[in-house]
């Protein structure tokens, strides 16, 4: 799978959530590869910035070994809207940089598309429910 699964940095490991190509110099880049395509680019840019600030104020050092490999035992992202959700509300770390309150109404307002969204029931699944074997 070429999708972060891991909170974790690598080089050429796309398992990861930061992932450092290897390759020239004027190739060399960061990929922060958690926020889809549909995700606010202003929360995810705030999201990043307030991870690096909390790392220079206090100081953190990423672990010393990059990821090797596709298959790793890294901590592993949440798989599923409600999991992240849950996480997000659940964290003290983003609320240093983001108010509070913001985070609160946030997550119940995403939390109620999430609900929006699993009470539809598409036509895939009515074909399969209704399938006989």
């Amino acid at each position: 799978m070429y999708v972060p699964l891991h909170a974790f940095w690598g080089h050429n490991n796309r398992t990861v959530s930061l992932r450092i190509p290897a390759g020239g110099r004027a190739d060399r880049r960061i990929e922060h590869r958690l926020a889809g395509a549909d995700a606010n680019p202003y929360l995810t840019l705030a999201a990043v910035l307030s991870g690096i600030l909390y790392g220079i104020e206090n100081k953190l050092t990423p672990p010393g070994e990059a990821a090797p490999g596709l298959e790793n035992e890294y901590p592993l992202l949440p798989h599923r809207p409600a999991e992240a959700l849950s996480r997000l509300a659940k964290g003290t770390l983003l609320s240093k940089y983001i108010s509070q309150q913001y985070i609160d109404l946030y997550t119940l307002c995403k939390r109620d598309e999430l609900q929006g969204f699993e009470r539809h029931v598409t036509a895939l699944e009515t074909e399969w429910m209704l399938k006989t074997a």
